[in-house]
């Protein structure tokens, strides 16, 4: 018999995934239900840094230009600018 996750587990699920396009800072990012966006260092297999946004993620996109700049789509409908270096909100889009 198949259990239901608990809450806990549903708003730690992964929903969005992306690598960073800049080999230089040799990252992943993670975003989950619960709006929390990680950003994993891959050679040490270790988080660098995390934010917390208001709702899930739904995606995350990096910048084209800027290639430290993650766009993270919220359930909220908001648009966050964050930069990956430091895992800091530049600019928030509703």
């Amino acid at each position: 018999m198949c259990q239901s996750p608990s809450n806990n587990e549903e708003e730690n699920a992964v929903e969005a995934v992306t690598f960073c396009p800049d080999t230089a800072l040799s990252m992943v990012v993670t975003g989950t239900l619960s709006g929390k966006i990680i950003f994993w260092d891959i050679p040490s297999q270790v988080e660098r840094q995390s934010f917390d946004q208001e709702a899930g993620v739904v995606k995350l996109v990096w910048h084209p230009k800027n290639p430290h700049l993650l766009f993270s789509a919220g359930l909220d409908g908001a648009v966050r600018l964050i930069d990956a270096k430091n895992g800091t909100l530049i600019r928030q889009y509703t």
